[in-house]
């Protein structure tokens, strides 16, 4: 029985159960199969949405989640909260306006007992962010590199920083001594016993080029993610057709 008005569900016992839901779009085997006043919902994948909720997209099989207003695109991706961005095979999310961008990416609580995060982002196939308003890029053994300009307005805090000019104007950088050059013709940097960044004394200058293993895995990681932003837009453009009032269909606007 589907007495709700103005949806469209295509699939074997898509939207089976729904109700009071409107303006919903179930496509696939079982999507939505136990949606039942959940609304303005698009469910796009066999199993996809399994959950109500109101203002959701999930686009993908088996791709679910609780909660409203969440964008949820990628095989087996999940999240449990609101307003959060989760794109990449089985990438998840725990807590509110967080976002997971990556395979097996996932946004999730520090330990099971502590709340869910909020304002949390993991980018990267397998990174993991556990702590609200932080940003992870990678995983602990990948290398970030910013070929351009790198601007921090906050503090700097770091174990190990590479770099052929450091410029700190108005924050506060801490280093530990390292026992090789920044770079090359540069000695490493130390903070002396007032706290003061200075350059570091009676240490061999040497210098040690990133290896083109390293640069090889650093060019596919951009490869990999301009591939997924093209699938994230083509995606987009399928949701959107088939239901423009849909929240994710707004962005960008």
């Amino acid at each position: 029985m589907r007495p709700a008005a103005n949806n469209a569900f295509f699939g074997s016992s898509a939207g089976a159960v729904n109700t009071s839901g409107g303006q919903n779009t179930f496509v696939g085997g079982n999507a939505g199969n136990t949606n039942t006043t959940g609304s303005s919902n698009t469910f796009l994948g066999f199993n996809s949405g399994s959950a109500s909720g109101t203002s959701n997209t999930f686009v993908g099989a088996s791709s679910d989640g609780s909660g409203s207003s969440n964008t949820v695109i990628g095989v087996s991706a999940s999240s449990t909260g609101n307003s959060a961005v989760v794109v990449g095979a089985r990438a998840s999310n725990e807590g509110n306006n967080n976002t997971a961008i990556g395979s097996g990416a996932s946004v999730e609580r520090f330990d099971p007992g502590s709340p869910a995060p909020t304002f949390a982002t993991a980018v990267g196939a397998g990174a993991v962010a556990n702590l609200s308003n932080t940003v992870v890029l990678g995983r602990s053994g990948d290398v970030v590199k910013v070929p351009g300009t790198l601007s921090v307005s906050g503090d700097v805090f770091a174990s190990d920083i590479t770099a052929s000019t450091l410029t700190v104007t108005g924050g506060v950088l801490k280093l530990t001594a390292l026992p090789f050059a920044t770079n090359s013709g540069n000695k490493p940097l130390c903070r002396n016993a007032n706290s003061v960044v200075s350059t570091c004394l009676n240490l061999t200058d040497s210098f040690t080029s990133e290896s083109k293993q390293q640069n090889a895995q650093i060019a596919e990681q951009a490869e990999q993610l301009k591939r997924m932003q093209t699938q994230v837009e083509d995606l987009k453009k399928i949701v959107c057709a088939m239901n423009p009032k849909a929240e994710l269909c707004s962005i960008g606007r």
